[in-house]
């Protein structure tokens, strides 16, 4: 399935509307969602976006989560207006770790994440299962 997705994936913004925060970035995905799907591949359907998973008494917050009925398994994405940071990687490992221990069912796949970074005027979809980072690129338009 990740062979398949469309690269790059094109965000298209509408004119004079720049994204200034994360949070602009997500609304954005969020409105065009079924574009946002349709360029990712087949199967996927959103759980919530700032979905809330605790632990050891802490709340973290998934930007956007995920299910792919194809691939019977939850994607945590995270939304990145800068450069990637090996800290980055870190962080959506530890919300797979969550997503596996308290979501996942016996029948699913292990999470898969994808962190969405910022460079220059492109945004880079990097997809992480297990140790390695599966980078495709994303082109804001404006």
């Amino acid at each position: 399935l990740l062979d398949s997705m469309q690269n790059p994936i094109i965000i298209e913004l509408e004119k004079n509307k720049a994204i200034t925060s994360e949070r602009d970035l997500e609304i954005t995905i969020l409105v065009k969602l079924q574009m946002f799907f349709s360029q990712l591949g087949e199967g996927f359907a959103l759980i919530d976006n700032q979905y809330k998973i605790s632990y050891n008494n802490k709340n973290y917050y998934i930007d956007i989560l995920l299910f792919n009925y194809k691939l019977n398994c939850f994607f945590a994405v995270e939304l990145k207006l800068r450069e990637l940071r090996k800290e980055d990687k870190a962080q959506i490992e530890f919300y797979m770790k969550l997503i596996d221990e308290q979501l996942k069912e016996p029948i699913h796949n292990k999470t898969i994440g994808i962190i969405i970074s910022k460079k220059q005027e492109q945004c880079i979809a990097n997809f992480i299962r297990s140790e390695t980072i599966i980078p495709l690129t994303y082109k804001i338009k404006q």
